[in-house]
């Protein structure tokens, strides 16, 4: 059984991450981790518009090609809203 991504990060092994933007479609998402070796998908909240919705979609598209997401909130005094 392969180790989970939680798994990995705890040991410090290497994870590869790509940022995407927060409009991408499931479609775009599929060709950038068809491009790269994609353990996780990177989300900026703090240096670009950001709405909840969007979020959302990203999430979910994401989901469906079972790819984590790595949200960077825009910050740390909003990390309740988490």
């Amino acid at each position: 059984m392969p180790e989970s991504l939680k798994q990995r990060l705890h040991r410090g092994a290497d994870v590869e991450t790509v940022q995407a933007p927060l409009t991408a479609t499931r479609q775009q998402l599929e060709e950038i981790a068809a491009q790269n070796t994609v353990d996780m998908f990177s989300v900026d909240a703090q240096h670009a518009p950001f709405d909840e919705e969007s979020l959302a979609s990203f999430c979910a598209a994401a989901d469906e090609l079972d790819i984590p997401v790595h949200l960077r909130i825009k910050h740390t005094r909003h990390a309740y809203l988490i």
